[in-house]
């Protein structure tokens, strides 16, 4: 039965599924922080406030794996400047980490008294870099403008 599975498999190119030909796959995790400054250029409506949120993925096109993790919070605003620190843990199965990369972007935003009424809103890519090695601890630190 393997072996007409295997046939059928490879005919149509569907490889992957195979445990024999899948690459192999290994956990890696750690933490990527994103410490966030904005320069607000418009006024923060009253009772609003301004929100962050970074988000780290990769898509690896030999193995099909797509991992993304998201974090959230609440900036803390001193005149006309918000700042955020995002920390998201990840752990990640990975077929080939020496080579896969990982996007990480981040979006703030500013909400008027309810978070239903959002008055301006910016989501932006910060890089795309090398997965980092298993345990590491990444940091970007962005400056923006709102």
């Amino acid at each position: 039965m393997k072996r007409i599975l295997t046939l059928i498999l490879l005919t149509l190119g569907l490889t992957a599924g195979l445990t024999d030909a899948a690459h192999a796959q290994s956990y890696f995790g750690g933490n990527v922080a994103v410490y966030i400054t904005v320069q607000l250029q418009t006024p923060i409506p009253s009772g609003g406030s301004v929100l962050c949120s970074a988000d780290v993925s990769m898509s690896d096109g030999v193995s099909g794996l797509f991992n993304e993790e998201t974090g959230y919070t609440t900036a803390s605003v001193s005149a006309s400047t918000a700042n955020c620190s995002v920390v998201i843990p990840y752990v990640w199965l990975l077929s080939n980490q020496s080579t896969d990369q990982m996007s990480v972007s981040f979006s703030v935003t500013m909400t008027g008294a309810t978070t239903a009424s959002i008055a301006r809103s910016g989501t932006h890519t910060i890089a795309t870099v090398a997965v980092p090695a298993d345990g590491s601890n990444t940091g970007f630190i962005i400056t923006t403008r709102l």
